[in-house]
């Protein structure tokens, strides 16, 4: 397994769509819930080329996702019917949130979580919306899995730059809204990459880091954010192009 740790800065892709950067422990999570599986393309600077998520040791330490001795049963059982939402949200732009596909956490099984239908608005503490051609919201629920490969699923939105407002959340199915209780909140742009810092301070983005929390009992989905207080260094992409 590769072993490189030349950056904690990953990229990882959903079909042909590249996406990222986001943290080591960010990436750790999405296989452990399933929004990625130990077969999606990932890479780092440092690494020659990009590899599967299961040819990382360090992506599968502490119990985080897909066990290594278990990687290729689960790819298998989870090929032709994964689909990212922001692999969607490519094709369809602002139009609508498609179908989210079955994840590989599901498999063929019921969803025993309940959702509640969410939506509300994301805008700077004074009320001024942020200025970007397009706003992503990832929600990831806290609540405990409900059995060793049956994991809540993370919401998606598509916020209107124009007012800020997002008026539905997709889970499972389109506008489903989110699985009940707490959830961390991560704010991207385009394709999922984290939005300049003179935007947004790249706190958001990150699982580890992001000040946002809600709860889908508040009724709060209001979400004010801090405005970015200096002009961060611009980290540019150098990932592999092929």
């Amino acid at each position: 397994m590769t072993s490189s740790k030349s950056s904690d800065r990953w990229f990882y892709k959903a079909g042909m769509i590249k996406l990222g950067p986001v943290s080591t422990g960010s990436l750790k999570n999405m296989l452990q819930r399933g929004a990625l599986t130990s077969d999606s393309p990932v890479w780092r600077d440092g690494m020659e080329s990009w590899v599967a998520a299961r040819d990382v040791q360090e992506l599968f330490t502490e119990g985080c996702g897909v066990p290594a001795d278990n990687a290729e049963s689960s790819v298998t059982s989870a090929r032709g019917r994964l689909l990212t939402p922001r692999l969607l949200w490519s094709v369809v732009g602002l139009v609508a949130i498609g179908i989210v596909a079955n994840s590989l956490v599901f498999g063929r099984s019921s969803d025993p979580y309940a959702y509640r239908r969410v939506s509300g608005s994301v805008l700077y503490e004074d009320g001024k919306v942020l200025p970007v051609e397009l706003l992503t919201l990832t929600f990831f629920p806290l609540a405990p899995p409900h059995s060793p490969r049956v994991f809540p699923r993370p919401g998606f939105a598509i916020v209107d730059p124009k007012t800020g407002a997002f008026t539905s959340v997709t889970s499972r199915k389109p506008g489903d809204g989110l699985v009940k209780g707490l959830h961390k909140v991560l704010i991207t742009g385009v394709n999922g990459a984290p939005l300049s810092g003179n935007v947004l301070p790249l706190e958001y983005a990150d699982f580890k880091t992001t000040p946002l929390e809600i709860d889908t009992e508040s009724g709060d989905f209001n979400i004010r954010v801090k405005r970015p207080t200096e002009k961060p260094e611009n980290e540019g992409d150098k990932s592999p192009k092929a």
